[in-house]
């Protein structure tokens, strides 16, 4: 799927940057071509930059004493 319109960027392109060690935005940016032009995507990048960095801890089960 495309993510950014204008470089042509796909989501395998973003996630295949961060797998080779892009840890911010504009890294993934420098090494993709994301988010350098008009920018709508830029927030969507960083989301993404976001939750493979740093995911969300995953919920403990519930006990009951």
């Amino acid at each position: 799927m495309i993510f950014c319109l204008c470089a042509g960027v796909t989501d395998e392109a973003i996630e295949a940057a961060i797998e080779s060690g892009a840890r911010t935005v504009a890294q993934v940016s420098r090494m993709t071509g994301a988010a350098r032009h008009c920018g709508p995507c830029r927030e969507a990048l960083a989301e993404v930059v976001r939750r493979r960095i740093r995911p969300e801890p995953a919920e403990s089960p519930v006990t009951e004493p």
